[in-house]
This record gives structure tokens, sequence and C-alpha cells, in this order.
């Protein structure tokens, strides 16, 4: 028995446009499946802790890097495999686990693919835990994320550039205190901070270019404080890994935990989900045998 996991919100519904062809390859190939839908956030977890008693092992999640995200805390804990097809609006950290975004070809692994374990990355604060697996996003790219929930009217790469150019208007850098791997200490006025395990964060942007998945260890970049035009023409550079050349730019590779303090709360997001804005520090690293994905 497989299961599968639909986020129907995920993607603004793209995951319901899919379903008819997931659940015909399956009933084609001859795989018995069990369909269970979210209905609030943080159902994931109870979801895959169902599946897990009835049995499943195996678990297709349709939805984005969020839905990935939100069942991290279950998956960590039994030995269940996953297949994340890319059906959410950004999908960045599937862009990273396979070299294709084809429904039918990710989708055909389930009967093929091999499994594979990944890392996770862990996020204490002052009293909570969190998990990720693609990346952590602070400041800029969690300020669009934010914006990104106010427009209900735009979708796909439309609704990624409006959030980007209100954030670039209003958006305003904040100082943080770094304490990466207990060596290097900083001190900055940053416009983005991205600490991840794969390339692509912020809906297809190669904010961590030298990283390649799955990996052991964090990339760390922090963009620094710049003025709106120097910012707004490194952007274009961004898709490609190329502003990492800029000056202002700090890329710190093979880092295995980063403190992160500032004296302000910390507009953070994890796999593209916004956190609650109740948090000035932030402890971060890495669990390497994390999640099993079938590749």
């Amino acid at each position: 028995m497989i299961g599968i996991l639909i986020n129907p919100v995920a993607g603004k519904g793209k995951p319901l446009k899919y379903l008819d062809k997931v659940v015909s390859y399956m009933k084609n190939k001859g795989f018995k499946s069990k369909l269970v839908y979210t209905k609030f956030r943080g159902h994931e977890n109870e979801i895959v802790e169902k599946f897990v008693d009835e049995g499943i092992d195996k678990i297709i999640i349709m939805g984005g890097d969020g839905t990935i995200n939100e069942s991290l805390q279950k998956l960590l804990k039994h030995n269940v495999a996953i297949l994340p097809l890319p059906l959410g609006t950004g999908d960045d950290y599937i862009k990273s686990v396979y070299e294709t975004s084809d429904i039918d070809e990710i989708l055909s692994k389930i009967g093929t693919g091999r499994i594979e374990k990944f890392p996770v990355g862990i996020v204490d604060t002052e009293s909570d835990r969190f998990y990720f697996i693609n990346g952590l996003g602070i400041g800029f790219d969690a300020d669009v994320i934010h914006n990104i929930n106010k427009i209900p009217f735009l979708k796909g790469h439309s609704l990624y550039l409006a959030s980007i150019i209100l954030s670039i208007f209003f958006f305003h850098a904040m100082e943080i205190r770094f304490n990466i791997d207990g060596l290097i200490k900083k001190r900055k006025k940053t416009l983005v901070t991205t600490i991840g395990l794969g390339k692509y964060l912020g809906g297809g942007m190669m904010l961590l270019p030298k990283i390649k998945s799955p990996s052991n260890h964090f990339d760390t970049s922090i963009i620094e404080e710049v003025n709106k035009f120097v910012f707004f023409k490194m952007l274009p550079l961004v898709p490609k890994g190329k502003h990492i050349q800029s000056s202002f730019v700090d890329y710190i590779k093979n880092v295995k935990s980063v403190i992160i303090e500032s004296d302000k709360f910390i507009k953070f997001h994890l796999d593209g989900e916004l956190m609650p804005y109740k948090y000035k520090k932030l402890d971060v690293s890495i669990v390497n045998n994390g999640v099993n994905i079938i590749i």
C-alpha cells in the first residue's frame, strides 16, 4: 500500500489538477494506494503518523516545499520514504533533488527509484524547535513570502515578481549577529541571509549555487545592506547564482551550525513557510541521516 498525501491548496490548487493523473497511474501500474487530503496547517504530520500505523512505508506528497516541511517532524521519527511531486508555488527543493520537473517521470520512480537519505536542518529558538529540508531565509525573502500571502490574484512567477517589487520599496535591512561553527563571528546589517541544503530558494532563485544535494553541510549566504538601486541591479544575477560575485555578498561553504541573534524580532521562513514573528535568536544545526527520499 502506498500513501498519497495531497495538499489541495498548495500552488493555489495545482495538486487537484494532477490528482486524476496520479490516481490513474497508480491503478494502471497495479499499486494499491490510500489518498488523504490535508485540511489544516500541520495536518501533514498527523497523516504521516496514520499512514505509518497502517503499515504504509512509501508516501507520494502532492504539494510544494511547504507541504514537505509540514511533514518533517514525523518523517524524521519513522522509517518511511517520500516521493515529492513539484505541485507547489516554487518547488525549490525538488529542483535540487531531481534533474527533471516532469510529473510523469518523477511519478514513475515510485516503482523504479531507489531510496536515499537526505539531511534536514533544525532551528532551535528560545522556546520552540522547527525543521527545514531546503533552506532558511531571513529578511528580504521572508518579506517577499509575506507579500505573496497578501496577493490573491496572481500565480507563479508573476506573483513572485510583484512580491519582490513590493519588498524592494518597503523592506529595510536589520542588524544581525552571527556565530558560524563557533569560529566565525560577524555583526552585519543585512538584507538577506540564507542557510540551506539546496541551491534554490524563493521560487527558483539560485541563492546557494555552490552546494550539491544531498549534502552533509549547509552553505550560507549573507547579503549586506546596500542602496535599493544596487540591490535591484543585482537581482537579475540571482536566478543563475552569479550574485555571489558581488562585493557585498558573503558566501560561506561547509557550515555545520549557525547561531543568529538580533535585538529585534527576526522575520524568517523555512522552506517558503513564514514562521512566527516572535524570536530574537535562532540556533541552526543539521541532521545528516534525516529523511528517506525516492530518487
